[in-house]
């Protein structure tokens, strides 16, 4: 049973938690005094001109929290994100990735959409390990940058966009063949050739394609599949006619026509 005493030990509680309340909001109140939307913004953005990334950050945050129907708030929440991005480093580029996606949502009619997907692409492109580590990142940025091909061809930046997935492109395809390679040397030739066809259907006409082609056509003629080997040895001639691999693909295909003209004919 609840005795008034606790009643009005309750009720004492909750006042003094109200006039806490009360007296944090003033203090917050006095933070910001005689400071407008358009100040905070002026001043951000002045901070952001003097590269005083943290003091930019600090300005638009507080224009987000205190006035969040002010007409700069669309540009402000972007050049947070710009502030963040420019900062750099691990933590900036995880803090300027939330800040794009969170303009995506907030703002999905926005002009500078093509922009935001576009620098999505780049937190993760400035984090990304070289070919031969952990390629998570990686294929981060090749997705944003994929994203952003699709939906905006007729974006300012493609040309950019393009040379940023072509990059990325290329690093996955030499992690795959890194690893083909791997078994390659090793003779594990059967999980060699998945490596390598998996390049060749997940990457096309990366830089790596020559190395690609005469691999895959060796590890399969190893296993027995000459015919197949051909086709590759075939395409290594006909697309890269100056790699230093066409003379032994030459070789083999000049062995696998003799071996053919030597067959005893069918029946």
């Amino acid at each position: 049973m609840v005795t008034n005493k606790v009643i009005l030990h309750l009720m004492g509680a909750s006042l003094l938690a109200l006039l806490l309340g009360m007296s944090c909001a003033s203090n917050k109140v006095e933070t910001i005094d005689n400071l407008s939307d358009e100040l905070l913004f002026a001043q951000g953005m002045e901070k952001m001109e003097k590269e005083d990334w943290d003091e930019a950050i600090d300005n638009f945050t507080k224009l987000e929290r205190y006035f969040p129907r002010s007409p700069h708030l669309e540009e402000a929440r972007l050049a947070k994100a710009e502030a963040h991005f420019n900062k750099g480093g691990v933590a900036g580029y995880i803090e300027a990735l939330a800040e794009y996606q969170a303009f995506q949502s907030f703002y999905p009619s926005s002009p500078r959409l093509d922009y935001v997907q576009y620098q999505i692409g780049m937190c993760y492109f400035k984090q990304m390990y070289s070919y031969n580590r952990d390629p998570t990142y990686t294929m981060q940025a090749y997705q944003a940058f994929n994203t952003f091909l699709e939906k905006y061809p007729e974006s300012p930046l493609r040309e950019d966009g393009w040379k940023q997935f072509n990059e990325c492109k290329n690093r996955l395809a030499r992690h795959e063949f890194s690893v083909g390679e791997y078994y390659f040397k090793r003779k594990n030739y059967l999980p060699a050739i998945q490596r390598f066809q998996g390049v060749l259907k997940e990457y096309p006409n990366s830089i790596w394609q020559d190395e690609v082609y005469y691999h895959l056509g060796e590890a399969l003629w190893q296993v027995g599949n000459q015919n197949e080997a051909a086709i590759y040895f075939r395409k290594l001639i006909e697309e890269f006619p100056q790699n230093q691999w066409v003379a032994q693909a030459k070789e083999k295909l000049a062995s696998l026509e003799k071996e053919e003209e030597t067959k005893p004919p069918l029946g």
